[in-house]
């Protein structure tokens, strides 16, 4: 019993890690740049304003940056 008390802890914690995707705007513009290390970075912007980085490292999953106070 404790076993799977442990194992339904264990998958509802990975569960609340995932991530429903990117909340990038319609009219944001892209341009992506490679690193010396192989890590992809993708800036987006609207009307010149950093909005959202997007970091897709050479190793690992891809993970995102915003802007949600509009400071730039």
């Amino acid at each position: 019993m404790r076993n799977a008390l442990l194992a339904i802890a264990a998958t509802l914690t990975l569960g609340a890690c995932a991530s429903t995707g990117p909340d990038i705007p319609g009219d944001a513009v892209p341009v992506t740049r490679t690193e010396a290390n192989g890590d992809v970075i993708t800036e987006y912007r609207v009307g010149n304003q950093l909005r959202v980085v997007q970091v897709q490292p050479a190793r690992g999953p891809a993970y995102y940056l915003y802007d949600r106070d509009g400071d730039g």
